[in-house]
């Protein structure tokens, strides 16, 4: 499947923000002249574009909110996402963040553990 176009970033460091963004929540993106931009900086700026996954899109459009300004979704794109495609198979980021604490509760509570029986082996 092609990926669709979603955002020409205005600077490099706009556009690394961006793939960061992307890669932490799964986004699978394409950015065809990469390599174009690294070479020549700024020059290839305006041929740098970042295209998604359909089944990425809309998730990604509403990661870019801020920076997509309420634009409308283009017909050529709309006709090849469908709803049932968007569903991402992984899990969101709220998830993550929720799974993520749960695992720094654990932890904390397994070290409180561990120096609740090293005081007491001290101490007995």
């Amino acid at each position: 499947m092609e990926y669709v176009p979603l955002y020409s970033p205005g600077s490099l460091s706009e556009s690394a923000f961006i793939e960061s963004l992307f890669m932490d929540n799964g986004v699978r993106y394409n950015i065809p002249s990469e390599n174009v931009t690294r070479m020549y900086g700024q020059l290839a700026l305006n041929q740098r574009s970042i295209y998604v996954h359909p089944k990425d899109y809309l998730l990604a459009r509403e990661l870019l909110k801020d920076l997509l300004k309420d634009e409308p979704i283009p017909e050529y794109i709309l006709d090849r996402i469908s709803k049932e495609e968007t569903a991402p198979d992984w899990m969101s980021a709220v998830d993550k963040e929720q799974s993520r604490y749960r695992f720094y509760t654990i932890c904390l509570l397994i070290a409180f553990v561990f120096y609740v029986l090293y005081k007491i082996s001290v101490a007995g």
